[in-house]
């Protein structure tokens, strides 16, 4: 897992702040999102995302991974992102990718 660039560091803390609990609209994740998103988003379409955010977590907590992290040939995931930080705050050393060239 370690090998893998996701590219994306916005989400560092979130994973952590939901486990202590915090409501997803309080936390950083959330007010970085909402300002980057403002534009092209409706405040519906944030809200709806960070309720499915915050599901997806949960689920992959209960149930593990479901599909793998599609990576390329240099290692960077170009579809998994948020998946793969999930795994990662969750302590998972290794995990199932599909490689495409």
């Amino acid at each position: 897992m370690d090998e893998l660039d996701c590219g994306n560091h916005v989400q560092d803390g979130f994973y952590e702040e939901l486990d202590r609990g915090k409501d997803p609209f309080r936390t950083r994740y959330y007010r970085v999102l909402k300002q980057y998103r403002k534009k092209k988003w409706s405040p519906d379409k944030i809200k709806r995302y960070m309720i499915a955010k915050a599901e997806m977590y949960e689920d992959i907590k209960k149930n593990g991974l479901r599909d793998p992290i599609v990576v390329n040939s240099k290692n960077r995931i170009v579809d998994g992102n948020h998946r793969y930080n999930m795994l990662k705050h969750l302590g998972h050393k290794s995990i199932l990718i599909r490689r495409v060239i």
